[in-house]
């Protein structure tokens, strides 16, 4: 810490800089670690079944993907029976290009951490979900995870973040429901699911 009282914001540089030098055996392993990660959201979004609830605002899905997503991850026009017709591997895609490999998410160094924060993006959009996790330790609130947030994730310890980051979505869940009561179907099932993370490897 500064003397000050703030963060020493060039000494946690230099921590993620230290982590930063992984071996291949390391990447091999968190790719591994990713890959677990995605098929338990897809079970928990409840694969292969395709759903149009009609107070979903999304609109309809399968695996947690809905038809404006697929159009956006293909690059065109797409139709209910695409979005019915959806493959494993290719909902796994797509899960891992626009909920991982975006706003810094694939940076966090803990999966369970990294686990809750993909899990988060996939039902709320992955700027929401960084930004609950900035929220939760403390950081800048920009929807991008960089040396500023990964700092404050290793001084406050991977499982207070983890606490403290559910807290900040089961919240924001609420005031959700709170702005629009027609989502209050949803919020059993969201509460459940968000704090299955804080029992979840113990």
């Amino acid at each position: 810490m500064a003397q000050d009282g703030r963060r020493d914001w060039h000494a946690l540089a230099q921590d993620y800089i230290d982590f930063e030098a992984v071996d291949v055996e390391g990447q091999g392993g968190r790719m591994t670690a990713v890959a677990a990660i995605l098929d338990q959201i897809l079970i928990r979004e409840g694969w292969p079944t395709y759903t149009d609830h009609p107070q979903d605002r999304g609109g309809p899905t399968k695996g947690g993907i809905t038809l404006a997503t697929l159009t956006a991850a293909r690059g065109h026009h797409t139709t209910i029976a695409d979005l019915q017709a959806l493959t494993k591997a290719e909902a796994l895609r797509i899960y891992q290009d626009r909920y991982v490999d975006t706003h810094g998410i694939h940076k966090i160094p803990d999966d369970r951490l990294l686990g809750m924060v993909v899990d988060d993006a996939v039902l709320s959009g992955p700027g929401v979900a960084v930004q609950d996790l900035q929220q939760a330790v403390g950081a800048t609130v920009d929807g991008v995870i960089g040396v500023q947030t990964l700092g404050a994730i290793q001084q406050l310890g991977y499982r207070e973040t983890l606490a403290e980051t559910v807290i900040v979505r089961a919240m924001r869940m609420v005031r959700i429901v709170q702005k629009d009561p027609g989502q209050l179907v949803f919020l059993g099932g969201w509460m459940s699911r968000v704090l299955h993370f804080l029992s979840e490897g113990k």
